[in-house]
């Protein structure tokens, strides 16, 4: 048998047998499609200052990427989805990308000027959050590599890159911490990543799967969204909480976070439920007599 060349087997849509991998090349390609509409819009004039908007999308992507990362797990466990976890790393490492891109774009918009930058990011408490969070994801990006993971060894990798929770939470706490965070992605953001991580709380103690455990935390995510969304801007920028309440329910403007989380969410249990209903004829089979 031919045995492929090593850029040909180690190519990011390639499996480790060299064998082209349809999740993980769909997963390649998915990665690029965020790049892809921000040069769009950043062509088109919709963006009143560009290099703003590509501020705030580079950064609106990172996160949504890390998010995913965090969600392999669940699906893997849930679904009996084993598979999907091929695809952790190279999330990833586009999560990475985005968050330089994102630093990149907020150096431009800064006109590069050193003297400013060092001011804000050491007096800013978004951006003293934002850059304790780049750092240690740009640490976990290079601890990824193949030779790192094996000088570490697994079980030491495994710890350091257990840093990733904190480091995601910072992520979405400096979102929140934008001057621009009214309602709207923020707080979505910030709900997920609850569920995420409440999530791993119940899986550690053997109830990820449970149906009633997934509802619960379909109506816990749900409400820390709506409530989040309607205290913080009353606290920080001084909004009428009943103005913020109101957006739930005005859909002219858009879904809110709160429905979003609660879509989400049950999307999952419903997911898991239906897994589950799937699987009992198989477990059934085995253990009748």
């Amino acid at each position: 048998m031919t045995r492929l060349p090593i850029e040909l087997r180690t190519s990011p849509w390639n499996d480790g047998a060299g064998r082209v991998s349809p999740l993980k090349a769909i997963t390649f390609a998915a990665l690029f499609i965020p790049a892809i509409l921000m040069a769009k819009d950043y062509g088109s004039g919709i963006w009143v200052i560009p290099v703003v908007g590509l501020v705030y999308w580079t950064g609106v992507w990172a996160t949504t990427m890390l998010l995913v990362t965090l969600f392999i797990t669940p699906a893997r466990r849930i679904f009996r989805w084993k598979r999907v976890n091929v695809v952790r790393r190279m999330i990833g490492v586009g999560a990475l990308g985005y968050t330089v891109a994102h630093l990149i774009c907020y150096f431009w918009m800064r006109f590069f000027d050193p003297a400013f930058i060092i001011t804000e990011t050491t007096t800013r408490v978004s951006l003293i959050v934002a850059t304790v969070s780049f750092v240690g994801l740009l640490a976990l990006g290079v601890a990824s590599l193949d030779a790192t993971i094996k000088w570490f060894g697994a079980k030491d990798w495994g710890r350091l890159h257990g840093s990733v929770y904190v480091l995601t939470g910072l992520a979405v706490f400096h979102f929140v911490l934008s001057p621009g965070a009214y309602g709207g992605l923020p707080f979505l953001m910030l709900g997920v990543y609850f569920w995420l991580m409440a999530w791993r709380f119940f899986d550690r103690r053997r109830q990820g799967e449970s149906i009633g455990v997934l509802a619960g935390l379909t109506v816990a995510a749900t409400l820390l969204t709506v409530v989040s969304e309607i205290l913080w801007p009353a606290i920080i920028f001084e909004m009428d909480p009943w103005v913020s309440l109101l957006w739930n329910f005005n859909f002219e403007v858009g879904v809110s976070p709160g429905w979003m989380v609660l879509g989400l969410a049950t999307a999952v249990t419903i997911g898991a439920a239906i897994r589950q209903r799937m699987l009992l004829p198989i477990v059934n089979e085995k253990t009748s007599p």
